[in-house]
């Protein structure tokens, strides 16, 4: 992550504690992304390590597919909330555009299982928009699935669509 982006982690733990010693938020409503346009890379996974604090409780990031940011990218630029849910190969995103009247789902199936457990829930929005790539959090308890370990490679299988809330 510093290697990309070296201020972030910084200026977001800075307006956090700046935040709470003005007025308490709800860590799940609907949230900006966090902007970085004047960034490029072909990075597909920013990973912050166990010594350096957290982005908003995030260690992993991962970039978006190339067609859902030339074709949904838009989307991210608005405020929005963050849904996660997962069980087998399988993690859900859902974003909720802050008017609540339609979302995005981010369908990601791996090749192995993401979890032991299926779990999910509401989670503090924390997407990072870069000149060429979109970055979502993706919590803890599922990150192990998404970093390689030495000498691997992920695939990830990704279906993304609009979702209309009426």
């Amino acid at each position: 992550m510093r290697s990309v982006v070296p201020d972030v982690v910084d200026n977001a733990a800075a307006l956090t504690l700046e935040a709470s010693e003005t007025e308490s938020e709800d860590k799940n409503s609907a949230r900006p992304p966090i902007q970085r346009q004047d960034v490029s890379t072909e990075r597909k996974l920013l990973v912050i390590p166990p010594s350096e604090p957290a982005l908003n409780g995030y260690r992993c990031f991962l970039a978006v597919s190339d067609r859902v940011m030339e074709d949904r990218g838009d989307f991210f630029l608005q405020p929005h909330r963050t849904s996660v849910v997962w069980g087998g190969q399988r993690a859900l995103f859902v974003f909720e555009h802050h008017s609540a009247g339609f979302g995005l789902y981010y369908d990601v199936q791996a090749e192995e299982l993401v979890a032991p457990n299926s779990g999910g829930g509401a989670f503090p929005t924390s997407t990072l928009v870069l000149n060429n790539r979109i970055f979502i959090p993706v919590p803890t308890n599922i990150e192990a699935a998404f970093i390689p370990k030495d000498a691997e490679r992920k695939r990830l299988m990704v279906k993304c669509d609009l979702l209309f809330i009426y």
